[in-house]
């Protein structure tokens, strides 16, 4: 069970890192799926250190988004302009989170939209 603990608390570090290096480069596309990812990091993993706690204030638990709600709400909204290494991230975050129907479900719906997209702009030109 320890184990893993630990192999979600790195794979979250992981993508933490790669999302906070996204708001460095477009900080008002990412800042905001960033503030949420954090928010519930601290609650999911209260007892380790992956977020250092500056004396910020005390988190609400009843206003605050559920982890995997937050999670496919990140995932969905990255995927489609996400970099190889953020894609990674995702993965390894849905693999350790039990999550890989999940993971296959956000491919799929990446392929719909692009579909989708397609023959939307296909129509548009006729």
């Amino acid at each position: 069970m320890i184990g893993a603990e630990a192999n979600k608390l790195h794979a979250m570090r992981y993508l933490l890192i790669q999302l906070l290096l996204q708001v460095l480069l477009r900080p008002g596309e990412f800042s905001e799926a960033a503030s949420e990812l954090i928010i519930c990091c601290k609650k999911a993993f209260a007892a380790s250190d992956l977020l250092d706690s500056s004396g910020e204030e005390e988190l609400d638990n009843d206003a605050d988004p559920k982890l995997m709600d937050v999670l496919v709400d990140t995932f969905l909204s990255l995927l489609p302009q996400s970099s190889a290494p953020m894609r990674s991230a995702i993965e390894q975050v849905c693999v350790v989170m039990e999550g890989l129907v999940l993971y296959l479900y956000l491919h799929m719906y990446v392929a719909y939209l692009y579909v989708s997209t397609l023959i939307w702009l296909y129509n548009a030109h006729l």
